[in-house]
């Protein structure tokens, strides 16, 4: 994948569209908007340590 652009832009997409999917998820649980900073930073760290795990 590093030395495949094509394959790179997918795997960043699909990694933002799972971050998008987490907000709404993150949000029902904790009584924030989809759109607080707290929910997009939690998102965005549980989306960073699958990322990490599957890359390893």
């Amino acid at each position: 994948m590093p030395d495949d652009p094509a394959l790179r832009d997918a795997w960043h997409r699909t990694q933002h569209d799972a971050e998008a999917a987490l907000r709404p998820v993150l949000a029902a649980r904790t009584d924030l908007s989809p759109d607080s900073l707290d929910v997009r930073l939690l998102a965005a760290a549980a989306n960073a340590a699958m990322r990490v795990a599957v890359e390893a």
